[in-house]
């Protein structure tokens, strides 16, 4: 949706009175921006290109509190007044940052990963209220 933001009235030449029909009046039409963040990465460029506006750069980060594929900024903001056809800037989350489990010692060397470590411990009742799990093949 745009809104008009500047009218100027023409008038011939010719013509004494502004209000004949040979006046002409240009105008200047802006878009507003739309509110895309926390819109999936489809209905954003969706939304964009029904405001009359195109989708620019994306970029992408990782976010603890928005899903992949999600927008989580956007450039202009929402509720700003562009030119039609004007970019809007996504940041597109990419989920979560992965957490590697490192191996307790050699993987081949039988003292198994570190959540075996903590099944021991849940025996040795050191945590109390952990319940034990036995992975397959697991030695006591």
């Amino acid at each position: 949706m745009g809104c008009i933001v500047d009218a100027d009235n023409e008038v011939d030449e010719g013509h004494e009175d502004n209000n004949t029909a040979d006046a002409q009046t240009r105008l200047t039409v802006l878009a507003t921006v739309p509110d895309v963040v926390g819109m999936m990465e489809s209905q954003a460029a969706s939304a964009i290109t029904s405001a009359g506006l195109t989708v620019g750069t994306k970029w992408y980060g990782k976010s603890d509190t928005v899903p992949a594929g999600y927008v989580m900024g956007q450039h202009p903001a929402a509720g700003a007044t562009v030119t039609p056809g004007s970019a809007v800037e996504l940041t597109i989350s990419t989920g979560p940052s992965q957490v590697t489990v490192p191996q307790r010692g050699r993987q081949d060397s039988g003292r198994g990963s570190v959540g075996d470590h903590l099944c021991r411990a849940c025996r040795r009742d050191r945590y109390p209220g952990l319940q034990q799990h036995r992975a397959p093949g697991q030695r006591d």
